[in-house]
């Protein structure tokens, strides 16, 4: 009876992932990037240090743009970009332009 009660647990969480899955592919457009663009940040922070990575969100306003509306994507987006880029110029350059970087000499290719 005990091994039936532990199948039946398994079900139920199998089912669970599977309704959460569902959930996500229902979400799929905007939850899908988000965490796609989220996860790119991390890895990022992970492989540079967090320190050298900055990471600018613009704040855009109404409701979701469309994958294939390219106009309003250009619309809106731009100048939301150009905006948030422009707010956070002071903190990118005190961070990245204020120190000539050292000159790169790629290590020399042995076998």
């Amino acid at each position: 009876m005990f091994e039936r009660v532990k199948i039946a647990n398994v079900i139920k969480v199998i089912g669970m992932q599977i309704f959460s899955a569902s959930y996500i592919v229902f979400r799929k457009d905007a939850f899908a990037m988000r965490a796609q663009s989220l996860a790119a940040t991390s890895q990022a922070r992970l492989l540079l240090g967090p320190a050298n990575v900055v990471r600018i969100d613009p704040t855009l306003v109404g409701p979701p743009i469309e994958l294939d509306d390219y106009r309003r994507a250009m619309d809106e987006l731009l100048p939301a970009v150009l905006a948030s880029v422009a707010a956070h110029r002071d903190r990118v350059e005190e961070i990245f332009l204020k120190i000539k970087a050292e000159r790169f000499v790629p290590v020399p290719w042995t076998e």
